[in-house]
């Protein structure tokens, strides 16, 4: 195919080789009913009709190029025989960058483009937000994947007529960036406590210096500090990091060179420099790595070094230790824009790829950049950072598509600043709990030792014993928490109970899960803000916790639960329901191990023990079905229980398992309960399975059960139960 120069002249010129297919991938204003209209009866807009029906406009326009291109994966031979022309190279460049072009089967697949349209009223001021390549299978409807572009331009005529986003500055810390980053950081300024790091690095009064040192916190002329938060990378690349051991300390004392340190920390120190910050706190540097008691002590400390910086450098554009984020360069193209509703109107725009994550063409998926930039990066989904980015006040966030200074609260107010004013609790340790146990560790024995700052903050407040992640007041809730997405035979999960390698938590602990937990009764529950109305079921008798250092809230080598509650085999006469429940005669129950029971057929609850923790009373989502057959209080004759249970027997069978869900409307529900049902409470605990040590039990699932019109389930179901003293490890 020939390939000629996309060159249109006058000063909106662009040099980019286009094939004669790939000319037709460049924007025109006169496809898909565009047309001239007038902005408050003045200026000459351009505009195109809206197609919401489409799958992909939401309240825009969705605007097909007439590029198509049928090509084969994993080779491309299509693009690749197209090999001068600058598009087919850069979209080839981004299917091999993408998640479709990591597969090796051989499967043909077509290519389409389609330029994303909103109309003026949009929140960011402009309409072209960007170019989307749909990949599907030839005849087929539903896209494999589709990858997405922002797109911008330098040339004024094309910013105004197109309505894109001006090209940001490549050079992230020129002075007009540095003063719009500082008005936003004077804006907001942070809280301080009289907290100082241990150690920081002293960059010098000169801020094109060579010479830095380490320095302790009394050898400091101010308080105010940086901290960086950024990845070490592979094992192998954090062997290149520039660290502090005990044989070498004495000599980060004494001063070393910029020259020596790792890319990361040099552009940090370029970043305090341009805003004026004089110390900068990494971990690298500031914790003697080789020095157990050191990294013990500093580890927990975390928490307050980040929420006191004055500011914390955030590196999503770098992955690494061995890479910075000041000098990136990232894949774009220019393709040239001519209009043919205006001849006089032309100019490059640039395509740059966006990290592609969903399938997701809104508005908001161009707009929100940095978003973007967070999600996409390796940074976000490490679990040492959880802590860095949940305690800091001011973020500067160094991405890939530039760069912003983020706050936790719109006001400026600083997160853990906003939860004080409302005294810390128990529920937003819950939530620190679900995101962190989303993040990722390269040494899985760092999973309690990594939010150990957190835990610290959070015990100043609640004055609270922290056991292995969880709370000793607070044991009838943080106790019944649920694996999200455990795909692992209970064969797998048994062995790694049995003979953990390495220890990291014991089995009642979230902590010991690697896989994304929540802590259940916030979300199966409707207790939102009934958590007063919880009853703990259970006594607890004994802690044990045995802790491999000094740090409270650290590495564990083992630990240990004393409980006394009603307890019951589960009877082999239950039968399976559907995915989660279990019924008996006049009992309902819903199931939910640790493991993934279907690998191995069915509903296997052999050798498994209830064991009751806590109840509480539901306010429903809709009234109970006796109140419909004109029952509101006394007892229930047996027809009219009856009907009742055949009412919900069905409406079980067309919903599956209960849904136990939130609701918006829960006070009228509630009143529509008749006496009977206000009195029956929901139960909910642990399922355990026997430890090969006589008398232990380890902690497998969880269940809950509702009472849901009167024989179903609830407290009715432990009513004979025997209580059983337990020791859980």
């Amino acid at each position: 195919m020939s390939t000629q120069e996309a060159n249109p002249t006058g000063s909106g010129s662009c040099s980019t080789r286009l094939c004669e297919r790939c000319q037709g991938a460049c924007f025109d204003d006169s496809r898909n009913g565009g047309s001239i209209a007038l902005s408050q009866g003045v200026e000459e807009m351009l505009e195109f009709p809206s197609n919401a029906d489409s799958y992909y406009s939401g309240n825009g326009a969705i605007l097909w190029s007439d590029f198509e291109l049928r090509d084969w994966l994993p080779a491309l031979p299509a693009l690749s025989a197209s090999a001068e022309c600058d598009f087919c190279c850069f979209l080839r460049s981004a299917i091999m960058d993408s998640k479709i072009g990591c597969q090796v089967e051989e499967q043909e697949i077509c290519l389409k483009l389609f330029y994303a349209w909103w109309p003026e009223n949009s929140d960011l001021g402009f309409a072209l937000y960007g170019m989307c390549l749909e990949i599907s299978r030839p005849g087929e409807e539903d896209a494999l994947q589709v990858l997405r572009f922002t797109i911008d331009s330098q040339d004024e005529q094309c910013q105004r007529w197109l309505r894109v986003q001006p090209t940001p500055s490549l050079d992230f810390l020129n002075q007009e960036k540095i003063s719009e980053m500082s008005a936003k950081l004077d804006k907001f300024p942070p809280s301080y406590s009289d907290f100082s790091p241990t150690r920081v690095i002293d960059l010098g009064a000169d801020p094109e210096g060579e010479e830095l040192k380490l320095v302790t916190k009394h050898e400091c002329l101010d308080q105010q500090y940086a901290a960086l938060s950024y990845c070490w990378g592979t094992p192998e690349e954090a062997e290149m990091q520039f660290i502090t051991l005990r044989c070498n300390l004495q000599n980060r004392y004494s001063g070393f060179k910029l020259s020596e340190v790792s890319p990361v920390i040099k552009d940090a120190v370029v970043v305090c420099r341009a805003f004026g910050v004089r110390y900068l706190w990494v971990d690298a540097v500031c914790i003697i790595q080789d020095d157990d008691y050191d990294w013990e002590q500093e580890s927990a400390l975390m928490a307050m070094i980040f929420r006191d910086a004055y500011f914390v450098i955030a590196t999503p554009a770098s992955d690494s230790c061995n890479e910075g984020f000041l000098s990136l360069t990232k894949p774009f193209i220019h393709l040239p824009f001519q209009s043919k509703l205006k001849p006089g109107i032309q100019g490059p725009y640039r395509l740059v790829p966006i990290p592609n994550h969903e399938n997701s063409t809104d508005q908001a998926t161009f707009a929100r950049l940095a978003v973007e930039d967070y999600f996409a990066s390796r940074w976000r989904t490490r679990g040492w950072i959880y802590q860095e980015k949940v305690t800091a006040q001011r973020i500067l966030l160094f991405g890939r598509m530039g760069l912003s200074v983020q706050f936790h609260q719109d006001d400026g107010t600083p997160f853990f600043a906003h939860c004080a004013e409302r005294h810390l609790n128990y529920r937003g340790w819950f939530r620190i709990v679900a995101g962190f146990s989303d993040t990722h560790l390269t040494c899985q024995t760092d999973r309690l030792p990594a939010i150990s700052g957190l835990a610290k903050l959070h015990q100043d407040v609640l004055q609270d014993e922290y056991l292995a992640g969880l709370w000793r007041n607070d044991l009838y809730k943080g106790l019944f928490w649920q694996s999200e997405f455990s795909n692992r035979p209970r064969q797998e999960l048994t062995a790694s109970l049995e003979s953990p390698d390495p220890y990291i938590a014991p089995s009642w602990s979230w902590a010991r899960q690697d896989y994304p937990v929540s802590v259940c009764l916030a979300q199966t529950l409707d207790l939102r803000q009934e958590f007063e109305v919880l009853q703990q079921e259970f006594t607890l008798l004994d802690v044990e916790m045995d802790l491999v250092g000094s740090n409270p809230y650290g590495q564990l080598r083992s630990g240990k639960l004393t409980l006394r509650s009603r307890a019951s085999e589960i009877p082999s006469s239950w039968d399976f329901v559907d995915e989660l429940d279990f019924l008996d005669d006049e009992e309902r129950i819903q199931l939910r191990p640790d493991w993934n029971w279907f690998i191995e057929g069915k509903g296997n609850t052999e050798g498994l023990t209830l064991f009751l923790l806590g109840s509480c009373i539901m306010k429903r989502r809709q009234p109970c079905y006796c109140h419909e057959l004109g029952v509101n209080e006394g007892n229930l004759s047996d027809e009219i229980l009856d009907n009742a249970n055949a009412k919900e027997e069905q409406a079980l069978a067309g919903l599956g398992a209960l849904d136990l869900g939130d609701s918006d409307h829960v006070e009228e529900h509630d009143q529509q309960l008749c006496l009977h049902c206000k009195k029956q409470l929901i139960i909910y605990g642990l399922l355990l399975r026997p430890a090969k040590e006589p008398g232990k039990f380890f902690r497998v699932g969880i269940f809950v059960s509702d009472p849901n019109t009167h024989v179903l389930g609830g407290m009715s179901l432990c009513q004979d139960w025997e209580t059983r003293t337990v020791e859980i490890i």
